[in-house]
């Protein structure tokens, strides 16, 4: 589950819930598929909403929230997000013949760093693939579709963004300590069991190879799980 807290700039005017089509004045709960929220605001002045989210509770999503977005300041949040993103893709100076040349590769770049996603609170918080909740030092993350990116897009992090890449290994030997194997797919809070092989291997050991590795302790970890779905069948998910 993913739990979200939601603070806007100006008071409600008005709010309600509905389902399967059914709209209910001034209440604030529906359970379903087929459900939603309205909210009505006086005047034409804009509405900036701040929504926080988290794996682990509702109480951590405002943390993140309120630690994140404190004053709802759109302008400040988009001018924070342009020079971020700058920054990350002004690594690679670009030599081309034509506009569209960078546009392709920048674009491309671009979306190589959409993912995976971090997961951990900003306390350090997250959900295990085993569905507790564990405290890590580093920015933990998950999503990693590793059977796709172990060829090109974990090699070129590991070269352009070796802080990210690393904290990537991380977070997948923490996913063996905490559900007892090495992911082949992890997606959200759980394993996928999706695809074949042991793609995480290549990942950690490309990455090694370039010199980007992870403390010892960690590193002995993983070499321990990727044995041992190396020489015995991957766990049923």
């Amino acid at each position: 589950a993913i739990h979200f807290a939601a603070r806007f700039s100006r008071p409600l005017a008005g709010h309600g819930v509905f389902a399967d089509g059914k709209v209910a004045t001034g209440e604030t709960s529906r359970q379903g598929q087929a459900v939603g929220a309205y909210f009505e605001f006086a005047g034409d002045e804009p509405v900036v909403l701040g929504v926080g989210l988290s794996f682990v509770d509702a109480a951590h999503a405002a943390m993140n929230l309120a630690a994140e977005a404190p004053d709802l300041d759109f302008d400040a949040a988009q001018a924070a997000a342009e020079a971020e993103w700058e920054t990350l893709l002004g690594r690679v100076e670009l030599h081309g013949d034509s506009e569209r040349d960078f546009e392709i590769f920048y674009t491309g770049l671009y979306h190589a760093l959409l993912m995976p996603t971090l997961a951990s609170d900003v306390d350090g918080s997250y959900r295990g693939l085993d569905g507790e909740v564990h405290t890590s030092a580093t920015s933990y993350y998950t999503d990693l579709s590793l059977w796709d990116t172990f060829r090109t897009e974990h090699p070129l992090l590991t070269l352009l963004y070796p802080e990210y890449q690393a904290d990537f290994l991380r977070s997948l030997a923490q996913m063996a300590a905490d559900g007892g194997y090495m992911p082949r797919w992890p997606l959200g809070t759980g394993y996928t069991g999706g695809m074949l092989g042991e793609s995480a291997t290549f990942v950690f050991a490309d990455t090694h190879a370039k010199g980007v590795t992870v403390p010892a302790d960690e590193l002995a970890l993983a070499y321990a799980a990727m044995r041992k779905t190396a020489v015995a069948p991957v766990p049923q998910d």
